[in-house]
């Protein structure tokens, strides 16, 4: 037992004469930011109801249904400091399954209804689809404010007749989950 004491000590005095034997300076270096824009609360989170539509409507616009057959709105944001210029809808991902790799056009997550697919996008035209790898910037107000439009609506499919399948009624859901950045 003594010899584990001796041993301790020892080994506790070369620890202390180690710790004392060098000095150490570190320089931390940083920086705070204004902060970011704050979206509103309220949109966050909110349901966008898309008019009914016939399946045989549907069909007859195919692709071209979006225009006709869409819900939009905006998310706001308020606060932005000086040094964020724009508001960057970076992407979008659903819970659809994606039609052809295109995140912007998917098939619902659930529903009765077949041969439709959602498409979501930042403006009311086909160039406005939010595809990957395409970002969509919004420029801040000098008052430190941006509005960002989102739309989404309903196609039917008849690009190819080999994947084409005509709309069936019924219901259907799904939805997305936007990404922003700040620029």
């Amino acid at each position: 037992m003594n010899k584990f004491i001796a041993i301790s000590a020892l080994m506790a005095a070369f620890v202390s004469a180690n710790a004392l034997a060098a000095d150490a300076n570190l320089t931390f270096n940083g920086a705070v930011s204004t902060g970011t824009c704050t979206m509103n609360a309220a949109d966050a989170t909110k349901t966008l109801v898309i008019p009914d539509v016939s399946s045989s409507s549907l069909a007859n616009a195919g692709n071209t249904a979006f225009t006709s057959y869409s819900a939009n709105s905006t998310i706001s944001f308020t606060g932005c400091p000086a040094e964020v210029s724009n508001v960057v809808l970076s992407s979008a991902s659903g819970t659809g399954t994606t039609f052809g790799g295109d995140t912007s056009r998917q098939t619902p997550a659930s529903g009765t209804a077949t041969g439709v697919h959602l498409v979501i996008s930042s403006g009311p035209r086909v160039v406005d689809y939010l595809r990957p790898g395409v970002a969509r910037s919004f420029p801040v107000s000098p008052s430190g404010t941006v509005k960002v439009p989102v739309y989404v609506g309903v196609t039917a499919d008849i690009t190819s007749s080999s994947a084409f399948a005509a709309p069936t009624a019924g219901n259907y859901s799904s939805s997305y989950t936007l990404t922003f950045s700040y620029s």
